[in-house]
């Protein structure tokens, strides 16, 4: 992958993986890209969101809680300036909003949609 400095708006810039348990992810992709995990939800709060790194470096997280899908998928972030703008844009070209953005602490903001045919993406603003 290449390594950058910034997210630039219209390009891939984080994934993650939501799951409602995270031991079989743990040591599939353990075993298979030598991840090491580090779980840094705060302890008041419900679930896990482990960090994986390779070589010292964050290469994805996996958030785990009980509202999550049963069959565990993989969220593809596209960079935007505007997460609020995205939403609409995402409707008025015939989406749907899965999850209307939201603040998402030092992440900047987020949101889930759907395109016309039904595969979904999520948006990131910086903060």
């Amino acid at each position: 992958m290449i390594e950058r400095e910034g997210s630039i708006p219209g390009v891939p810039c984080w994934i993650d993986s939501g799951r409602q348990s995270s031991d079989a992810a743990v040591e599939f992709y353990g075993k298979l890209f030598g991840w090491e995990f580090t779980d840094i939800a705060p302890a008041e709060v419900p679930g896990q969101y482990l960090i994986a790194r390779l070589n010292a470096k964050t290469v994805a997280p996996i958030g785990v809680a009980e509202g999550n899908p049963a069959n565990p998928t993989w969220n593809i972030y596209i960079q935007v300036e505007d997460a609020d703008a995205s939403a609409k844009a995402i409707l008025e070209e015939g989406g749907t909003v899965t999850m209307e953005p939201v603040d998402a602490g030092e992440a900047g903001r987020m949101g889930f949609f759907a395109g016309r045919a039904g595969a979904e993406v999520a948006v990131r603003q910086s903060a």
